[in-house]
């Protein structure tokens, strides 16, 4: 009885497959650049209706005299004029320049100094973190309540302050000698706390 040689198993070969051609890579990342430029198109809208074309329609108005309900007419560098030879000219300057550097110093200044505190302390640091960033966490609407109430030349808090100290009351935002540091403290209220914060990380 004769023995038959068994046979090896056919091995199967899979065929590679062909790189896709240069047009179909083409076409992809073509679709991936469209795609991204569809998303950052709404973003473009809405800073070209909301912060370019108000600053270009300013620029325009500076140069017209523009009274709403009529056409506007070309006035040339008139405004300008007129500005340079207000006599409140100085004064707004001088407001403005004395507003920036209080702000910078509410703003910059003494939230480095009281990160500075932070660091140093050994005990209750998280509480009183929380307790600086906290006007960061309350929304713009009820801080602009609260201030009016804190302001009101009545019933305020700041005045009732006073009044349980002994001391004369002011009619903050509504003086002349203290409306402009009201005012100050008001629009940087928020950014001590958040600048403490980062300097004390």
């Amino acid at each position: 009885m004769t023995k038959t040689a068994e046979r090896p198993a056919p091995v199967r070969v899979t065929p590679l497959e062909a790189p896709s051609p240069a047009g179909d890579r083409g076409r992809r990342r073509l679709t991936d650049q469209l795609r991204a430029y569809g998303f950052l198109l709404g973003g473009l809208v809405c800073f070209a209706l909301f912060s370019w074309y108000p600053a270009v329609r300013a620029i325009v108005i500076a140069f017209q005299k523009y009274t709403p309900g009529s056409d506007p007419e070309w006035v040339g560098t008139a405004n300008f004029t007129r500005v340079l030879h207000d006599p409140e000219f100085a004064a707004a300057w001088r407001n403005t320049l004395t507003f920036t550097l209080l702000a910078l110093l509410i703003g910059f200044a003494i939230p480095f100094v009281l990160a500075l505190v932070l660091n140093e302390l050994r005990h209750a640091k998280a509480f009183f973190r929380v307790v600086v960033y906290l006007p960061v966490m309350i929304p713009p609407v009820v801080s602009a309540l609260l201030w009016k109430w804190f302001y009101d030349p009545g019933s305020g808090l700041a005045n009732e302050a006073l009044r349980f100290l002994h001391l004369p009351t002011s009619t903050w935002s509504n003086g002349a000698d203290t409306a402009l540091i009201s005012l100050v403290v008001v629009a940087t209220c928020r950014q001590p706390g958040r600048a403490t914060a980062l300097n004390a990380l």
